[in-house]
């Protein structure tokens, strides 16, 4: 093992409550995944009122037929994900708020994070660097 094989190797672990995070990217990929997940619950909460609608046309016409009625879109699951991404939302900005003003948590590239903070990180599965992106190559 060469030092360039084992740091790519210790890159590649996951992380835990033990690991050093580089802090602003923290803080960069945790604005990022809130606005991801604002998008997200903005199309949920869209779906949800289109399949509401159709439910409620549904429940409101005197000649469904049977074969409407069980083809009818499940409200509930599209409850259930909006309440997750809701979820999901609140504990992003939590972070992201407790990322900017806790006092115990110094700005740095290796820093060990409070247990509770580590645990919300790796809850959410927030990583310290932006992720991956293929590039497809120019001919």
């Amino acid at each position: 093992h060469t030092t360039t094989e084992s740091t790519t190797e210790e890159q590649d672990q996951p992380k835990t409550l033990q690991s050093t995070w580089n802090i602003p990217e923290l803080k960069k990929e945790t604005t990022r995944l809130s606005l991801r997940c604002l998008k997200k619950i903005t199309k949920a909460n869209a779906r949800l009122q289109k399949v509401t609608e159709a439910v409620e046309e549904l429940r409101t016409n005197p000649d469904v037929t049977q074969e409407q009625l069980e083809s009818c879109p499940d409200v509930t699951s599209h409850e259930r994900e909006l309440d997750a991404l809701r979820l999901r939302l609140q504990k992003l900005n939590h972070l992201e708020e407790t990322l900017s003003t806790d006092e115990n948590i110094k700005s740095g590239r290796a820093v060990i994070l409070p247990p509770d903070v580590a645990e919300i990180v790796l809850e959410l599965q927030v990583n310290d660097a932006p992720p991956k992106r293929n590039v497809p190559n120019k001919k």
